[in-house]
């Protein structure tokens, strides 16, 4: 670790990388979301060698960043680690001092109440959802938010009531399918997804996992049809992509069946 840190320090010295010179918090923003993604398709891949360059890159960046507010002298790594290993202990009494839970729920329970102690010794808003960074994907944004709501009671018992609110979006979402606002059918669709994430979070499924899942399958099959159809795309037939698109689906199933893709007209 300190040779690594010498490295990071040497790359941006004056002598060092001018890329890696000229980069900032802020130029840095899309590589790090970059390299969470990456992380997310080796950990979904299986790929323990994939994941471990992955983990590495993703590390690169930490590394920078902490790197960046050195040279300001604000923090560094090692600032960074210490506070990380102050808050897990912290925030975990029921290892480190001896604290018991009678359940799982009563341990979540104290976990946001030292959350909201912290928030208050930094003077930062205590409000349940205020704590929830703005950078996330929408998706988890979605499902933390229910999430929070969901922990002091504001919820659905019942698993129908989650997919009747589906329903009812998806109504809403296809009445203004009518219309010629593009605003209102935005805000519609986003009603919907987050009615969906809702029925993720009940069945303890992560729909941002979910949906890599989806991507990294879409890509895979995607490439089979990029392999059938070589230098003819423009050419080549819905029909014969299509086509394609089912040997790649068949060639995952063990039963050899196959569908049509999600992208099919009708």
């Amino acid at each position: 670790m300190e040779q690594l840190l010498k490295t990071i320090a040497a790359l941006r010295a004056e002598n060092g990388c001018p890329w890696d010179r000229k980069q900032t918090h802020e130029s840095l923003i899309p590589y790090l979301e970059e390299e969470g993604a990456e992380v997310v398709e080796a950990i979904l891949e299986k790929d323990d060698a994939h994941l471990q360059e992955e983990l590495g890159d993703l590390l690169l960046q930490i590394l920078l960043h902490a790197q960046i507010a050195s040279e300001r002298r604000a923090f560094n790594f090692i600032d960074v680690a210490n506070t990380l290993n102050e808050k897990m202990i912290r925030r975990h009494p029921h290892v480190f001092a001896g604290k018991t839970y009678a359940n799982e729920a009563e341990q979540k329970a104290d976990w946001n109440r030292i959350k909201a102690e912290e928030a208050e010794a930094k003077g930062e808003e205590k409000g349940l959802l205020s704590s929830l960074d703005p950078t996330f994907s929408g998706l988890k944004r979605a499902f933390d938010l229910q999430k929070k709501a969901a922990s002091v009671g504001f919820d659905w018992d019942n698993f129908d009531d989650v997919w009747a609110k589906v329903e009812e979006e998806q109504g809403e979402f296809q009445a203004e399918l009518k219309k010629s606002s593009k605003a209102d059918l935005e805000a519609e669709f986003g009603d919907l997804l987050f009615a969906l994430v809702n029925v993720a979070r009940h069945l303890e499924i992560d729909p941002e996992r979910a949906m890599s899942r989806t991507n990294v399958k879409f890509q895979r099959r995607f490439s089979h049809v990029e392999a059938q159809v070589g230098d003819r795309f423009g050419e080549a037939t819905l029909e014969e992509m299509d086509a394609a698109w089912n040997d790649a689906k068949a060639a995952e199933l063990p039963d050899g069946k196959s569908i049509n893709h999600p992208l099919k007209r009708s």
